[in-house]
């Protein structure tokens, strides 16, 4: 198994596996409660997750695809997980993520004006749309004091890899990169991938209920920061 950049060919693998993997989570659940009688509807929003954050300036997308190393290699390599990472910030390596080509500015309005028509059309059956503006507003305070970040935006592991290390891979890549760039990684999660994160380093900082579920807001901070903070804070100790 190895870790690559996405690219367009992917989009319907990391869909399909994303929309199994997250049929029950409680996240989706909730946002998406039409999705039992509109599956493929489920599918195809996920699709359009995937393709605008692909295009949105300062993510990084990445996928673990299988190969001949694998034991259970089938001949041909296969998607079984992916992530987005964004840096977010003003610094020159923040801004240096975030450039923009005119050709991406292109492809990202032609999905802004189809995410317009699939609203228009009602071929989203399954997406509340309050809902989803209220966990963007519950999730937008997390990280207001940390001006300079990568953030695991989304990830996802196919359900027949779970357990296998394909997850902490994922993770693994996004935070070697904010160790040699010397800034927090960030994210959001619910309480059944807590685990994950906090055996990479991650520690919470914010835990809060949104409808009958929680989100916990998490962050890593670099080794070298780590011990600026540490003799900082020895040095402001009462002898």
């Amino acid at each position: 198994m190895h870790i690559r950049p996405l690219q367009p060919t992917d989009f319907p693998a990391a869909a399909s596996i994303s929309a199994e993997a997250f049929w029950d989570d409680e996240q989706f659940s909730w946002r998406c409660p039409g999705k039992a009688q509109f599956p493929e509807h489920f599918r195809q929003s996920i699709l359009r997750l995937w393709k605008t954050r692909a295009r949105t300036p300062g993510c990084v997308v990445i996928i673990a695809e299988t190969d001949e190393r694998d034991p259970d290699w089938q001949g041909e390599p296969e998607v079984i997980g992916g992530a987005i990472w964004q840096r977010h910030g003003q610094s020159a390596a923040a801004k240096g993520w975030q450039r923009e080509s005119f050709g991406n500015k292109l492809e990202r309005g032609l999905l802004q004006i189809e995410d317009l028509y699939v609203r228009w059309a009602g071929l989203d059956r399954v997406t509340d749309a309050a809902r989803t503006a209220q966990w963007r507003r519950e999730c937008a305070p997390n990280f207001a004091g940390v001006r300079e970040h990568w953030k695991l935006a989304f990830l996802v592991v196919a359900r027949r890899e779970g357990r296998r290390g394909v997850g902490g891979r994922l993770v693994d890549w996004g935070l070697n990169l904010a160790a040699r760039e010397g800034v927090p990684a960030t994210l959001e999660t619910s309480r059944a991938a807590e685990g994950l994160y906090r055996s990479r380093g991650f520690r919470e900082i914010s835990r809060k209920p949104v409808a009958d579920f929680w989100c916990v807001a998490m962050v890593w901070e670099p080794a070298a920061r780590r011990v600026k903070e540490k003799e900082s804070k020895e040095d402001h100790d009462p002898v």
